[in-house]
């Protein structure tokens, strides 16, 4: 509505409902999931997914790209077992094509 894009405009937060009837500003964690920032435009999927495969099995590795599909620089990796996202946010820092990767939990995404 007309307040929510006001809102929007100046920055202002609002907070959401969780669904039980509480409301929340913190963002949720992804389970299975890891945020990666600083990818070198060169890496591909494939790239990410091997880099991350001595942690667990991947099931995605995804490069967010623009519209017309160059690589933003981020993405995230999915794995099959929860239990593996610290050995994998334990690999910020490391190199993959000459950069230091940045690995984080992955937040949920809000829902409209």
């Amino acid at each position: 509505d007309d307040d929510d894009d006001a809102d929007a405009k100046k920055g202002t937060k609002r907070k959401h409902d969780d669904g039980e009837g509480q409301a929340s500003e913190k963002k949720s964690k992804t389970p299975g999931t890891v945020f990666v920032g600083n990818i070198s435009w060169n890496v591909t999927e494939d790239d990410v997914a091997a880099f991350f495969a001595d942690v667990g099995t991947v099931n995605s590795a995804r490069i967010i790209t623009d519209e017309n599909g160059r690589s933003k620089g981020f993405g995230y990796v999915e794995f099959d077992d929860d239990s593996v996202v610290e050995a994998a946010v334990a690999k910020a820092g490391a190199q993959l094509d000459g950069r230091a990767l940045r690995v984080d939990y992955a937040e949920n995404r809000k829902t409209p």
